[in-house]
């Protein structure tokens, strides 16, 4: 499917946010859709999961080598990649404050005679508010918004947008998509789109506010015009992965680009208990090192 950008002229009034009253949109579909290929293979996903069984000190001893790991099953998750231009009109008032130095003995400072530490004082000068007024334009290209839930085994989402490299990105294959399972959008594209405009109004109103002169602004006003707008249904790699031990069922997620990964695993009571031992000693030992040299 070919990418479209809508583009207004920018001498039209019509805003693609609504910002003005009505947002201009006819596309009832994303324009295109694409996703980054699987860099990191099934075999590696098992091995990633495998290594993480042994890295924590609170795990049982043995759980690395008595847990069986399913197939893991690949999987696509969908976002939606957005990229905008904007331009914004603003006006303000603008307040300038002028600082004056004067010395108390105002005879001896005139006739140079003022010693330097004579002591002096600030007079602050409120200049009349003046109106102010300018334009500011922006670009924002790649705005990801996820369209996916995390299992409810995690505490938060993951993965996260910011872990994949979008430049990876390609036209959606069905021959190289076959072989996963790609997973519906949980947010529609106008609620993606109604985030993503939100962005770009706060982001055009903090550029347009930094650029307000005077030493204090008041009453600041902008008025922001979202002139082109694109959508991509984008799709990103993970591995999903299951493994039994001692009767139970644990579930691990491996990021199919970079490899990294988080799971869920079993907790040898004796050794966490441990683990809390060691640290509760070392506090102690911070405290009595701290008492002793300030005894001293």
């Amino acid at each position: 499917m070919t990418e479209i950008e809508i583009t207004i002229k920018p001498t039209e009034t019509v805003d693609l946010c609504g910002f003005d009253g009505v947002a201009q949109d006819d596309q009832t579909t994303p324009t295109s859709q694409k996703l980054i290929p699987f860099t990191v293979t099934a075999e590696q996903a098992q091995a990633t999961c495998r290594a993480w069984m042994g890295s924590e000190f609170t795990h049982p001893r043995d759980l690395s080598a008595l847990a069986k790991i399913a197939a893991p099953t690949g999987v696509y998750l969908p976002a939606w990649l957005w990229s905008g231009r904007a331009t914004s009109t603003w006006t303000a008032m603008a307040v300038y404050i002028e600082k004056k130095e004067q010395h108390k003995n105002k005879k001896e400072e005139a006739a140079g005679t003022a010693p330097s530490s004579a002591p002096a004082e600030v007079k602050v000068i409120r200049h009349p508010p003046v109106p102010v007024s300018g334009d500011h334009e922006g670009s924002y290209p790649d705005m990801v918004v996820l369209a996916y839930s995390s299992p409810t085994w995690l505490s938060s989402t993951w993965p996260t947008e910011k872990s994949y490299n979008l430049d990876q990105l390609i036209p959606y294959d069905p021959e190289l998509a076959r072989q996963y399972r790609f997973e519906p959008p949980t947010s529609s594209r106008d609620a993606s789109r109604s985030r993503v405009c939100a962005q770009i109004k706060k982001a055009e109103e903090e550029a347009c506010k930094a650029s307000m002169p005077g030493d204090e602004v008041k009453d600041p006003a902008v008025k922001t015009r979202v002139v082109s707008l694109t959508d991509t249904l984008i799709n990103l790699p993970v591995w999903r992965l299951s493994y039994d031990y001692g009767g139970k069922t644990y579930r691990c997620q491996v990021h199919g680009q970079s490899g990294a990964s988080v799971c869920e695993g079993p907790v040898d009571a004796s050794r966490n208990l441990l683990k809390y031992a060691i640290i509760a000693l070392v506090i102690l030992a911070v405290i009595v090192v701290f008492f002793v040299f300030t005894n001293r």
